[in-house]
């Protein structure tokens, strides 16, 4: 990712892993690829707004950051969907 020096890369890989790897033991592999997922949209937007700071800029990042809330939302309906028709 552009928004941290290429020195604090190891170490930045390594707790992001280490914290990927519990999610993924504690809740499963869609949680933890979504959990990616998310990490690397914020960072987009950040950097996204770093690199331009403009109206787009913070537009665009806006949009990153409502992104994965959006897709909790439909996911969270979907689910409870077929919890009522499985009862």
């Amino acid at each position: 990712y552009p928004v941290y020096p290429f020195y604090t890369r190891f170490v930045e890989v390594t707790l992001i892993g280490i914290a990927f790897s519990y999610i993924y033991m504690k809740h499963g592999f869609l949680t933890a690829v979504y959990a990616h997922a998310v990490v690397d949209i914020i960072w987009m937007g950040i950097s996204i707004t770093s690199s331009t700071p403009s109206v787009g800029g913070w537009t665009a990042f806006v949009l990153y950051f409502i992104t994965p809330a959006a897709i909790a939302l439909a996911v969270q309906s979907i689910h409870r969907r077929r919890l009522r028709r499985a009862t």
